[in-house]
């Protein structure tokens, strides 16, 4: 029989909910009731997390992701998020016109640094 753990988060009406996915996976680690899945909402989930959620916890971080509402989508002009296909094991990307794109390493460094 599968066990349902809920967690309940309350927080400020500013507070975004992907801030406290982090908390509440965090608690329920020190309480010792990690999930192998979590299934959350899709304010919950951001691609950060998906990745830390593995890492730090163990945790698979199952939930819809967001649209995307950037003015590209929004317009049909211009490089929106499906025009841009990753190859998680071999990690380049390739941009719309197919051309090899940096390794993953060297994009977040650059989205770090504004240069993106």
């Amino acid at each position: 029989m599968p066990q349902l753990i809920v967690q309940v988060q309350t927080t400020v009406a500013n507070v975004q909910d992907v801030e406290v996915t982090d908390t509440i996976q965090e608690d329920l680690a020190q309480h010792d009731l990690l999930p192998d899945e979590q299934f959350v909402d899709t304010g919950y989930v951001d691609a950060e997390l998906l990745v830390s959620s593995q890492e730090q916890y163990g945790i698979r971080l199952l939930g819809p992701a967001l649209s995307d509402n950037s003015w590209q989508a929004k317009a049909g002009k211009g490089f929106d998020v499906a025009h841009f296909q990753l190859d998680w094991p071999r990690k380049p990307s390739d941009l719309p016109a197919r051309t090899p794109e940096f390794p993953l390493e060297s994009s977040r460094r650059a989205s770090r640094s504004g240069l993106c």
